[in-house]
């Protein structure tokens, strides 16, 4: 079985292709930040830790609404013609959840941030007193929808690697950089 050449213009825009390949950087990075966020005893690295967890999160949020907006405006590769309906819809369904689920990571983190005292502690530049994180609502959901988030990046991951090695598509093309003619 040959692979499967793309036609002109199935890759992704290449401002998707930056903004996607950013956020995955960005998030990939943010989650062992967090871990040891969470893991540190309240002091100044721990204030410099949360400050640029805080930037790159907000960051993540912004890219994020962009390449969003990008997405629905369009035009986008059409879904692969050799793919069954079931295979279309779960596609459609992760990568939705993703673009969701990290946005809800993102806005239970903003929430925290500036509405349960981490805002006040870097503007003045302090660690003490450190807000009892367990007793922070929006942080429960956040850790929740990190683990969610988690999940949805495997699945991803894991789809992708099957569609590239398993079916051989070259789907890696699609989000990928280069000429829309290769």
């Amino acid at each position: 079985m040959h692979p499967k050449k793309l036609a002109t213009g199935e890759r992704y825009p290449t401002i998707i292709v930056v903004l996607h390949w950013l956020i995955v950087f960005l998030t990939i990075a943010m989650i062992p930040m967090g871990k040891n966020l969470a893991a540190l005893d309240p002091q100044a690295d721990k204030l410099i830790l949360m400050q640029i967890h805080a930037m790159t999160g907000m960051t993540i949020i912004l890219l994020s609404v962009v390449r969003m907006a990008l997405h629905l405006k369009g035009p986008l590769p059409a879904p692969d013609p050799s793919w069954s309906g079931w295979m279309n819809l779960v596609s459609k369904v992760v990568h939705w959840g993703l673009m969701i689920v990290s946005l809800l990571v993102l806005v239970s983190g903003a929430v925290s941030f500036v509405g349960f005292g981490f805002l006040d502690l870097v503007k003045a530049g302090q660690w003490a007193p450190w807000p009892n994180t367990e007793a922070i609502p929006p942080l429960d959901g956040h850790r929740l929808m990190i683990k969610v988030l988690i999940g949805l990046i495997a699945l991803h991951a894991l789809a992708a690697l099957y569609h590239q090695f398993v079916r051989k598509e070259q789907l890696f093309q699609r989000m990928w950089f280069g000429s829309k003619e290769e």
